[in-house]
C-alpha cells in the first residue's frame, strides 16, 4: 500500500531535479546506441537506435550539475534513462523508466543513486570531455527494493 505513494514522491524528487525548459537546457542532439535488458517488468526490454538525447546543466542539489535523458517510444512504452553527473563526471543518479498510456502510467522504475543503491564505478562511465556516457551491463535494481530492474549496456553522446 505504501509502495506508490514511496514510488511517487521519489519521482517527485527527480522530476524536480531538473528545469529542461529552463535557461540553462542544453536542447537536444546527440545520439547513441543503448539496449535494455534483464528487465522486470518485462516490457522495459528494449533495444534503443532512435534515441531523442536532451542535456540540462540545470540539475539542482549535484555541484555543476548536468543531467543527460534520452528518450525513446518502442510499441506501447515510453522510455526515459536519465544520467544524473558533476562537471568532472562523477556520477549521482542512473535511471530508466517506463510508461504506458496517456496520460502517462509507470511501469516499471529501476535506479542507482549516490544515496542508495550505489552506481558501480565500472558500469557507467562519463567522458565529460567527449560528451559521451558509456553503460557496460549496469544492473539498476528497484529504488524502494521491489522486484523492478533493468540492466543496461551501450553508449550515448550529448550535446
Amino acid at each position: 500500500m505504501h509502495r506508490p505513494l514511496a514510488l511517487l514522491a521519489l519521482l517527485g524528487v527527480l522530476t524536480a531535479c531538473t528545469s529542461s525548459s529552463g535557461p540553462n537546457n542544453g536542447g537536444g542532439g546527440g545520439g547513441g546506441s543503448l539496449t535494455a535488458t534483464n528487465a522486470a517488468p518485462a516490457s522495459g526490454n528494449a533495444t534503443f537506435d532512435n534515441l531523442m538525447i536532451s542535456h540540462d546543466t540545470g540539475a539542482e542539489g549535484i555541484t555543476g550539475g548536468i543531467v543527460i535523458r534520452a528518450t525513446q517510444s518502442i510499441g506501447a512504452h515510453d522510455h526515459e534513462i536519465s544520467v544524473y553527473f558533476d562537471s568532472l563526471g562523477v556520477v549521482e543518479t542512473v535511471q530508466h523508466q517506463w510508461t504506458t498510456g496517456s496520460p502517462a502510467t509507470l511501469v516499471g522504475l529501476a535506479m542507482c543513486t549516490s544515496g542508495g543503491a550505489a552506481c558501480p564505478g565500472a558500469g557507467v562511465a562519463v567522458d565529460v570531455a567527449q560528451q559521451s556516457i558509456t553503460f557496460t551491463a549496469l544492473v539498476l535494481p528497484d529504488p524502494i527494493g521491489g522486484a523492478t530492474t533493468s540492466t543496461l549496456d551501450g553508449a550515448l553522446t550529448y550535446p
